[in-house]
């Protein structure tokens, strides 16, 4: 599977702007099977820009351009559902049509996140291309190893993660992505912001991991740029099979779908 990380700065409550650019890396990126762009990448990361332009896009450019390239694309896209705001990511197949859609469980307390979106509550996994098992998170999801352990023990080999990352804490970020991947034994590709939100800066450093925990592709740093992998999908089974991990966990302690989250 070709992937590409499609690292971006973002317009906050320049949905039309932000929607043009997306389009036009989906354009550019035939041959790919995957484009991936970052949290919120429709309305920037802004809480306020948020609250007012949220779940404006018009998500039918995206699929246009998907199925013009013949490629998927996921996306951190905003949605309103009457008074409730969530930050979604949205998977759109070869054909346009929407395949997946994750509601960010954890908002991040850090941005006040929880004054303005209203948490998902369900963990599903999906299918790329008919054969990766895939499971999404957004951003602060990352710290909290559960919700990855979930979608280890249903099966999923690719994990895709879209961010607006800030720094200082870039090394936390770089920490926590290669450990998701080694304890899970799954590709993990996260994409990440570029550019400057209000007094936020985002730290950038996309990056696809493989199940042994490498760094196959990595952005250079916190500019604007785009990454591309080649990923085996026959190699999460090759190191989960030559270090049976996942095989000795202690169910019996540790159940294996939580009970707080549907399935």
């Amino acid at each position: 599977m070709k992937v590409r990380l499609a690292q971006i700065d973002c317009v906050p409550g320049d949905v039309d702007a932000n929607l043009e650019k997306i389009v036009e890396h989906i354009r550019a990126s035939v041959g790919l099977d995957l484009v991936l762009f970052p949290e919120l990448a429709d309305t920037g990361y802004h809480m306020d820009l948020l609250r007012e332009h949220a779940g404006t896009a018009d998500w039918r450019r995206i699929q246009s351009a998907a199925a013009e390239a013949g490629l998927s694309v996921a996306c951190g896209l905003s949605e309103r559902e009457d008074e409730k705001i969530y930050n979604s990511l949205v998977v759109f197949d070869a054909a346009g049509e929407v395949v997946h859609r994750y509601r960010k469980t954890h908002p991040a307390t850090v941005f006040q996140e929880e004054d303005v979106i209203t948490p998902g509550d369900r963990l599903e996994t999906f299918l790329l291309g008919d054969t990766a098992c895939c499971g999404a998170a957004i951003c602060f999801d990352l710290r909290f190893p559960e919700l990855f352990r979930h979608y280890s023990a249903l099966g999923v080999e690719l994990i895709i993660l879209v961010s607006a990352w800030p720094f200082p804490r870039v090394e936390h970020w770089n920490t926590l992505l290669r450990a998701r991947a080694i304890e899970n034994q799954a590709y993990v590709l996260a994409v990440n912001r570029a550019g400057q939100d209000g007094p936020t800066t985002f730290c950038g450093s996309s990056q696809v991991i493989d199940p042994s925990g490498e760094v196959i592709a990595c952005a250079a740093g916190d500019t604007e740029a785009c990454i591309d992998a080649d990923l085996d999908l026959a190699l999460p089974a090759r190191v989960r099979a030559q270090l049976p991990v996942l095989a000795a966990r202690r169910t019996d302690l540790f159940p294996p779908n939580p009970g707080h989250l549907r399935d």
